[in-house]
């Protein structure tokens, strides 16, 4: 959006002075009047071009979380854009990991409910999508949050709790976390 609205200022700003040039130009005689209406028309164009120039970045970085290919990726994207306050890409990346592999999940599950329990050590990452669901929920509740919209996040939560309690996220510092003890936590916080 930023790259849009920087677009949109050049543009703008790119005419303005033209125009301003022009202007004092014809004042002095330099310019007859047909003339300058075919100049105020070819700058226009040219600073509605400067603010066009920036609409296929901004459609790209849209499409962008559409093609990351699997849940690892959504999710770590996910996480960087909340990191960054981008509240509806984090949103929209964390939409698609659940829509793709939340099926999957919910069998990891139920496989983990009738084992007993949490995986363990290396068996963590074969529950990728459990872990990777569970975390985009767990996002959400972030985002949420953040945005004030407390029920929102609640429901997020509680997602974790009723569908993916056995769902695990790794922290960068070297260990994988129990995102229903995150869940707890942030639900305590929210009361």
């Amino acid at each position: 959006m930023g790259q849009i609205l920087t677009g949109m200022v050049t543009g703008t700003l790119a005419i303005l002075v033209a125009k301003a040039i022009i202007l004092l130009l014809g004042k002095l005689g330099k310019i007859k009047p047909f003339n300058r209406i075919w100049l105020l028309i070819l700058i226009f164009l040219f600073g509605a071009s400067l603010g066009i120039y920036s609409y296929p970045k901004v459609f790209s970085q849209q499409k962008s979380c559409e093609s990351l290919g699997t849940s690892e990726k959504l999710t770590s994207s996910a996480w960087k854009e909340l990191d960054k306050g981008n509240y509806a890409r984090a949103l929209d990346c964390t939409q698609i990991c659940i829509n793709r592999y939340s099926q999957e999940a919910k069998n990891q599950q139920q496989y983990l409910t009738q084992q007993g329990g949490f995986a363990t050590g290396e068996n963590i990452p074969r529950y990728w999508a459990l872990n990777d669901v569970a975390t985009c929920w767990f996002i959400r509740g972030e985002i949420y949050r953040a945005m004030r919209e407390i029920k929102r996040a609640r429901k997020a939560y509680q997602q974790i709790l009723d569908n993916y309690s056995y769902g695990q996220c790794w922290d960068p510092r070297g260990w994988y976390w129990k995102l229903a003890d995150g869940a707890k936590e942030k639900l305590r916080a929210l009361e």
